[in-house]
């Protein structure tokens, strides 16, 4: 055979080799596709910085690297690709899901994504564009957090596949929340935090003790009260302003949910509804008024109760579509996965600021080389004789 025939047949058959394995060698814009869905690249990357936190959170004791680690005797590193696979599928499978529903997001959602992702990426832009992860990227992972919500709703609220009967959200409702509502005396220095001196604290349990007696009364409106102590406070020369309307007074608390200071919501879970009392801790003084859930305004409820179907049902609704992922049949761009893997990582303080020297010190002409995270400074920066043709990186 002539010279020139070998090269041709050599050039056909790199072609065919191409064409079977699916690779191709410049395209890793995207790393996995369903059907019409596409996951980009960088978004797979965050993935694998998820599964090393992930893999760093689940390993004990002391280690030189965690790449060479284990779990469960699995390598992390395959630990790590796998984690990035199972989101990738999840991810892919839910937006299809939410674009075969016929969902979309309004102009408002839209915009609060790109704005959260903005300040996100603005205020970790170092470690994101090391690991090339763009601020689109960031995006398109928050945009799913609203679309998961917009498909449990479709499908748990009002005329849903799996609708909760609104009796039974009401009941859960009442039976888990309390609604009151206070003024609230501050026993300590709101500037140093430094306990306020006796004869100060003496002056506040005198002023509480007048509110209680006051809001004790027969026909007094205790948020006449509330609005008259917050008018007290207004510094000199300030605007008056007007009282807010009633429900806007309201505190609902879930049992046990540690929103407010642990006195205040066992006294308000234990109280009997319409009962006034003085109640004091380490940081406070408070008048409170215990009120009757069930007579919410419908606004203030339906808030609630949307809470509470998130509580009753998400955790189903994420087993869901945890099943969607693994039953989804992904296709996966194997030069992508070649390029984004757990030993290019850079994850700690040290590794990103060796990559951007790297990136500051290279000439036009090695950007490529940097830039593909080859060098020594990725998560495996202690371990260079590891192999990058690790089961993980395949």
């Amino acid at each position: 055979m002539k010279r020139g025939t070998k090269l041709i047949a050599l050039a056909m058959a790199l072609t065919m080799l191409a064409a079977v394995t699916g690779c191709s060698n410049e395209d890793v814009s995207w790393a996995a596709k369903l059907g019409d869905e596409t996951l980009p690249g960088g978004v797979y990357a965050t993935y694998l910085m998820m599964g090393y936190q992930d893999a760093d959170n689940k390993l004990t004791g002391t280690y030189d690297n965690l790449l060479r680690e284990k779990i469960d005797g699995q390598p992390v590193q395959d630990y790590i690709v796998e984690y990035a696979k199972d989101q990738a599928g999840r991810m892919l499978a839910m937006r299809q899901k939410y674009h075969e529903l016929n969902l979309t997001m309004d102009e408002s959602e839209r915009s609060y994504a790109m704005s959260y992702a903005a300040y996100l990426y603005t205020s970790n832009a170092d470690y994101y564009r090391v690991n090339k992860v763009t601020q689109e990227d960031v995006q398109y992972i928050y945009e799913a957090n609203l679309m998961n919500l917009a498909i449990f709703d479709h499908t748990y609220g009002k005329g849903g596949e799996k609708e909760v009967p609104a009796a039974e959200l009401q009941k859960n409702f009442e039976e888990n929340y309390t609604r009151s509502q206070f003024l609230v005396w501050n026993k300590r220095d709101a500037t140093t935090g430094a306990a306020l001196p006796e004869e100060e604290l003496t002056k506040l349990h005198t002023e509480a003790e007048g509110y209680l007696a006051r809001a004790l009364t027969e026909g007094q409106s205790f948020t006449d009260l509330i609005h008259e102590l917050d008018l007290s406070r207004l510094e000199e020369g300030a605007e008056p302003f007007e009282k807010s309307k009633e429900d806007e007074y309201d505190a609902f608390l879930k049992n046990g949910g540690g929103y407010y200071p642990a006195a205040y919501e066992e006294y308000v879970q234990g109280a009997a509804v319409n009962s006034i009392d003085l109640l004091e801790d380490d940081d406070y003084i408070y008048v409170i008024k215990k009120l009757p859930i069930g007579e919410a305004s419908q606004e203030k409820t339906d808030y609630y109760l949307t809470e509470v179907l998130r509580d009753l049902k998400y955790a189903e609704f994420l087993e869901d579509m945890e099943d969607w992922g693994k039953t989804a049949d992904v296709v996966y761009n194997s030069a992508a996965l070649k390029d984004y893997t757990p030993k290019k990582l850079k994850m700690t303080y040290e590794q990103v600021q060796a990559a951007l020297l790297d990136e500051k010190a290279s000439s036009p002409a090695s950007d490529s080389s940097s830039a593909d995270g080859s060098g020594d400074s990725g998560a495996d920066s202690q371990s260079p004789a590891d192999s990058d043709g690790s089961s993980a990186s395949s």
